[in-house]
């Protein structure tokens, strides 16, 4: 799979391919904007992970250009410290996640390992949307993460009826975060300390599965109920696990102060990133159960 690297630091730049590489990628480079939208160009690579500050064509920059090459592209951008307003600017333009420098690179590489199948594209058939008046899909998952990337690929299968590409391929990065939210966090009870700890040590998959095989924890399931409609997407994601305190992510209007407050912590980004790339989020009293809406644009599946 095919990765191209973009930074104006050299010694970055050759860290991050050797480690790329090492992870079994085939990693392209560009040291400044212009080289990287021409790489793209002629590449079309899986990801495009490039820092946000450059000189010339900044990384938004770079961004909003091969969106508008091909909008089913998987750019992630990398930040300094004091550039989370650019951040959550890319992520509203269309990237799908960012990472604060220095990367840590076991998030980054467990982060493209989790979204690899879905950037890899899928196939759909466009049907029928004038006639929809509501489809509704329901699954039952058990905590094993490979089963993720199915129900989402199928959510947004179906969602292709009422969304454009530009759109629809943004909302599986969010819905992915929330299913993987609601297995590691609600059911597997895995807390910000365990994560953190697991990531440093390279051995967050072996957590997942050790948690998963607890007896008190092999039966319980994540239930998902989808409703696809002129309205938009709406889903209803569901754990069994003790629930949480969602004040911070219910009490404001706007989630990018968020990210400001947050800074380099990684606690919480995949339901600030789902907040960015939904119109509602809305959490039940216990916070084991999260309902998310995006509504159809308007003028619906048209670029």
């Amino acid at each position: 799979m095919k990765i191209l690297v973009v930074d104006d630091q050299e010694d970055i730049l050759r860290f991050l391919v050797d480690v790329l590489e090492g992870e079994g990628y085939e990693v392209l480079t560009a040291s400044d904007g212009v080289a990287a939208l021409e790489q793209y160009r002629q590449h079309r690579p899986a990801f495009t992970l490039t820092d946000i500050s450059m000189p010339g064509l900044s990384g938004l920059d770079l961004l909003r250009q091969i969106k508008a090459f091909n909008p089913e592209a998987a750019v992630m951008l990398m930040t300094g410290a004091g550039s989370e307003g650019f951040a959550i600017e890319a992520l509203r333009g269309g990237a799908v996640n960012y990472f604060n420098k220095p990367v840590d690179i076991n998030e980054l590489t467990t982060t493209l390992q989790r979204y690899a199948p879905l950037a890899s594209g899928y196939d759909f058939e466009h049907y029928a949307g004038d006639f929809l008046s509501e489809e509704q899909l329901r699954f039952e998952l058990r905590n094993d993460i490979a089963q993720v990337n199915h129900v989402v690929q199928m959510i947004v299968t179906h969602a292709r009826t009422i969304f454009p590409l530009s759109l629809l391929f943004t909302l599986r990065f969010g819905l992915y975060e929330m299913i993987i939210n609601a297995i590691e966090h609600g059911n597997l009870g895995i807390t910000y300390a365990d994560k953190s700890h697991a990531l440093e040590g390279n051995q967050l998959a072996e957590l997942i599965r050790e948690r998963a095989n607890e007896p008190d924890r092999i039966g319980t399931r994540v239930r998902i109920a989808c409703q696809i409609s002129p309205e938009g997407l709406r889903c209803r994601i569901r754990d069994e696990g003790q629930g949480f305190n969602h004040s911070m992510y219910s009490s404001v209007s706007d989630p990018a102060s968020l990210f400001e407050q947050m800074g380099t912590s990684l606690h919480g980004r995949g339901i600030l990133l789902t907040r960015l790339q939904f119109d509602e989020m809305t959490f039940n009293d216990t916070g084991n159960e999260v309902s998310i809406l995006k509504r159809c644009p308007p003028g619906g599946i048209e670029e």
